[in-house]
């Protein structure tokens, strides 16, 4: 979103429902007048869309029509998702998010494909201020027990004895399941997946903490999905 030739242009978001795009328009422009939502690629076309801009779909597959679009007209294709901190309640409870993800290679929860994220961290040389910064955030996280919704109850987890084995651990809700249902057994991207499970001789120990779709039954009939 930094990019420069994007700096000035519009924000088409598409196949935003209505309830979402409310939420989301605030944190995408300082402009809101440049943040624009269309039902399809189809309507996303006809807004003429120029290099400047950027088309912006949610979750990890994006319509094969859009990926054409972007590319007939330049314009940057993007992907959104929650952030890692994204609220105190669900998504599925219509609660706004405080962070969001805009990701120009894939996502974060993709590891059969590369991301922002992951190039950032494989690329970037971060300077110490950076790195000060990084340690205070991550300080604060744990000694507040911040999590992606900040409602599970902070208890100690009680992973298995020692012995030879060492011990990991993979938080996360849906995206984290989501992730391993989409790792394959080989190391492609890497990043997202976390290494391959019990590498090394390592006794892996995922918990997942529950997602909306567990939380909240109603979005087996389709209200919320996407969250």
């Amino acid at each position: 979103m930094t990019n420069d030739r994007c700096s000035n242009g519009r924000v088409i978001c598409v196949g935003f429902r209505r309830w979402k795009a409310a939420n989301v328009r605030p944190l995408l422009s300082l402009f809101p007048d440049r943040v624009q939502f269309v039902p399809h690629a189809c309507a996303a076309e006809a807004l003429k869309p120029a290099p400047h801009d950027r088309l912006v779909c949610w979750g990890r597959d994006a319509p094969a029509d859009l990926g054409a679009l972007a590319q007939r007209t330049g314009a940057r294709l993007l992907r959104m998702e929650d952030g890692f901190v994204r609220s105190v309640g669900l998504g599925s409870d219509l609660i706004r998010p405080l962070s969001l993800v805009l990701d120009g290679r894939g996502i974060y929860f993709d590891p059969n494909s590369p991301s922002d994220l992951e190039h950032i961290l494989g690329t970037a040389e971060f300077t110490e201020e950076e790195l000060r910064r990084a340690r205070l955030a991550r300080e604060f996280i744990v000694a507040h027990g911040i999590t992606k919704y900040n409602l599970e109850p902070r208890a100690r987890a009680d992973w298995p004895a020692a012995g030879r084995h060492r011990a990991g651990a993979g938080a996360g809700g849906g995206r984290c399941v989501y992730s391993l249902r989409l790792y394959r057994g080989q190391n492609q991207s890497g990043a997202a997946a976390g290494g391959a499970p019990g590498a090394s001789g390592c006794l892996c120990c995922l918990q997942a903490a529950p997602g909306c779709n567990v939380r909240q039954p109603f979005r087996y009939a389709g209200f919320g999905a996407g969250t």
